[in-house]
């Protein structure tokens, strides 16, 4: 969809501004599952929304990509789309080009531009259509006028029907750091011209020593001091981009709706999938209060504030689609019907005991089980190899009850058990292998094994089972 609607133009500055970003540290790599096309696609079907195809040619924009690893694991999975990522960071830039030349990735495009300056964007992106423009963290970091230039970059060029993922860190549980993030980042400033990752050290043992001595904020807030602890073990470098840029902040939802709507991109929903099925993942007690809130005909962002609430909600994973597109119910039917499924190996772990008659999954709002009679004919399907959603709402345990394998489905894949997957032919499932296997090689032998193996391969043959 609309790969001729635009030309790629590398920009011909490196930008140095770093005002409102840390870049003097690199951003760590890391693989968000939540990113990748076949999964964004999969989320808006089980909500019944029109995606953009990812079985044909289509167009996509990384905003922040860092060193690029999620837009190479798609773009190895697709090789028939064009991807695009832009960053602030020469360093992140040069290392991402780096490894799609060493893994052949010859649809990747990545610049050094900075979002926040039309000028620049303008230079780099000419025409409009790219059917997904994702951005993951950077929202919570930057300055207010920076963060509005993404929104007119995205009003200006999200295609029609084009899908927007936005994550970001999110009232009510992020705020909770908002004190402990502004001493970290006054100490930084008093550090002077250390490093991000020396500073950020410094400022979290800080921050420990005041926890540990007792200080009223932790104390009265558990939580916050078992946050701080696992947050004290991870490395100097994330913690630098989460921690220390000046203008960090957390957003209500309601803010970030209104925001989008002024270039005409509607909520349509979360690319966490459990978050989309009120039943698995609000309190059981709060289910008939949401209901209500249904009923009165509240909004939106009415309803996603509430359940931030209700989840202590710290990230949100948000889809926006311009001009919103609702499927048809048979279309939604031929969509759903279409899927295809495979087992993953978290799934043999995943198994029960002799006598066990749910599954429990751990959640925001703690454990919830699942009957294994609605979970096992799954994973027995399943063993054999991939299954389309047709195949699997003709087993016993759904045919007479077709509304519950649409959200089962979408929990499963959530807990990392199943996957959707493409079926395409045996030549083109061959060649997206190969793709995927020389970008696990090249981050593997960039030291990343741990990372490379987190890379999917998201096509199957249609010429057999796998």
């Amino acid at each position: 969809m609309h790969s001729d609607c635009f030309a790629f133009t590398l920009s011909p500055v490196m930008p140095t501004r770093s005002d409102t970003y840390i870049t003097d540290v690199a951003y760590p790599a890391h693989f968000h599952r939540e990113m990748m096309p076949q999964w964004l696609h999969a989320c808006l079907t089980g909500l019944g929304i029109a995606a953009p195809a990812v079985d044909a040619a289509f167009t996509w924009l990384e905003l922040g990509c860092g060193s690029a690893c999620n837009l190479l694991a798609a773009a190895a999975n697709y090789p028939q789309a064009r991807f695009v990522g832009i960053d602030l960071s020469a360093r992140e830039i040069l290392q991402g080009q780096a490894w799609a030349r060493a893994s052949g990735l010859e649809n990747v495009q990545l610049v050094c531009a900075d979002v926040g300056d039309p000028t620049t964007t303008a230079q780099t992106l000419t025409g409009s259509g790219f059917d997904y423009i994702v951005s993951h963290g950077v929202y919570s970091w930057i300055a207010p006028a920076v963060r509005e230039a993404v929104h007119q970059l995205i009003g200006r060029y999200l295609a029609p029907q084009g899908v927007a993922y936005l994550a970001y860190n999110s009232h009510p549980g992020a705020a909770s750091l908002s004190a402990t993030q502004r001493l970290m980042v006054l100490n930084a400033q008093r550090l002077g011209n250390s490093s991000s990752s020396a500073q950020v050290r410094d400022s979290l043992s800080l921050v420990m020593a005041l926890a540990k001595g007792g200080a009223g904020n932790y104390v009265e807030q558990p939580a916050l001091l078992r946050e701080l602890e696992r947050i004290n073990g991870m490395d100097d470098s994330y913690l630098a981009h989460e921690f220390l840029n000046a203008h960090w902040c957390a957003h209500h939802v309601s803010d970030v709706m209104q925001a989008f709507a002024t270039i005409d991109c509607q909520y349509v929903g979360s690319a966490t999938a459990i978050e989309n099925i009120n039943a698995l993942s609000l309190p059981a007690k709060l289910q008939g209060v949401f209901a209500h809130m249904q009923t009165q005909g509240m909004g939106a962002a009415h309803i996603e504030t509430a359940k931030d609430i209700a989840r202590h909600q710290n990230l949100r994973r948000d889809l926006y689609q311009k001009s919103a597109t609702p499927l048809s119910e048979t279309a939604h039917r031929q969509q759903l019907l279409a899927q295809q499924l495979v087992l993953l190996p978290a799934a043999q772990a995943a198994q029960p005991g002799a006598n066990a008659t749910a599954i429990a999954l751990p959640t925001r709002i703690g454990p919830v089980e699942l009957p294994l009679a609605q979970v096992q004919p799954i994973f027995d399907a399943l063993q054999s190899g991939s299954q389309s959603y047709a195949t699997l709402a003709q087993l016993p345990a759904y045919r007479s009850h077709p509304g519950l394998l649409n959200p089962l489905l979408q929990t499963l894949a959530w807990a990392g058990w199943i996957a959707f997957v493409q079926r395409t032919s045996h030549d083109d499932a061959q060649r997206v292998a190969r793709r995927v296997q020389r970008l696990q090689a090249t981050l593997s032998a960039a030291g990343l094994q741990a990372l490379a193996s987190r890379v999917p391969c998201l096509s199957i043959s249609a010429a057999r089972n796998v």
